[in-house]
This record gives structure tokens, sequence and C-alpha cells, in this order.
């Protein structure tokens, strides 16, 4: 219409600028409280949303997991880290293995009492070894991760620390 432009619109008939910028909505973040589990994120904010920086993982039952499940590793899986909750659930598996072959190693080990010894089982004694040192291996692994539960110093798999 060949009127001068003001503004992102035409003065003269209303139509938009070409290459006008949209102006910014107006928006309102509120504030968290002093001691609130979410925090504003860093950088711009658009949506006002709220950023979680605790877990949504519960510490009662993580520690209630560690405490009856922990040899297996479900408290891992619970806490969104599958990766050692696989190494661990592997592991007890291996030691269950073991202990089965020991049992069937051992109950074909007969003794002769006119010799005074046993035979037939000669790798017993390495497989109860074994044994003793997965077991502890074991029972050693799962009290570190409940004294690191206990006292909060394990993360989800996010990364955040558990309520």
């Amino acid at each position: 219409c060949g009127a001068p432009l003001t503004g992102a619109f035409c003065g003269a008939c209303g139509a938009p600028r070409a290459y006008a910028r949209p102006e910014p909505a107006p928006y309102a973040v509120p504030a968290p409280p002093a001691h609130s589990r979410f925090d504003v994120p860093h950088g711009p904010v658009t949506t006002g949303e709220l950023v979680r920086t605790s877990s949504r993982r519960s510490f009662g039952a993580t520690l209630a997991l560690v405490f009856f499940l922990g040899a297996l590793g479900a408290h891992w899986f619970y806490l969104g880290r599958p990766g050692l909750g696989l190494l661990r659930l592997v592991t007890w598996a291996g030691t269950m293995v073991l202990i089965f072959v020991t049992i069937a190693e051992v109950s074909e080990t007969s003794y002769d009492p006119y010799y005074g010894y046993a035979y037939g089982g000669s790798s017993t004694g390495g497989l109860l070894a074994a044994l003793w040192i997965a077991s502890a291996v074991i029972a050693l692994w799962t009290l570190l991760d409940l004294i690191l539960v206990a006292t909060r110093s394990v993360r989800d798999g996010d990364g955040r620390k558990l309520d």
C-alpha cells in the first residue's frame, strides 16, 4: 500500500511485515520453595516448567531391595542401572551353578574305610575353594551396597539423589 511501516504491521492496511519477528510472549516462572526437590534449569526458560533434581525412586524401597534381594542385584534394576544389576545377577547365577556342581561332585566322592581316604572326586577341594571365594565376593559386594545405600551415596540411573 506504500504507507510507512511502524512496528510489525502497516499503519494503513494492517499487513504484517515480511521480515517481522514476533514479540516474545510474557511468561512467569514460579519460584521454587526454599527446600524443594525442584529447581529452575540453567539457561533460558521458555515453558515455565520446573526440572526435577531428585530421584523418583524411594530411599526406603531401595534399602529394602538391597537388604532382601541385594545378592541378585534387584536394587540396581530398580535404580535404573541395569548393567550393574545384570552383572550382579550373572555373578549370583554363576555361584548357584558352582554350588550345584560342587554338590554333585561331593556326592560322587566315596570314602574307603580300609585305606582311609576319599576317592572318586579329584576336584572337590578346588570346587569348594572356588565356592567359598565366590560366596565371599557376593556377600562383601552386598554389604558394600547396603552401606552405600544406607549413607545415601548411591544415585539413580539419571544421576539424581534418592528421596
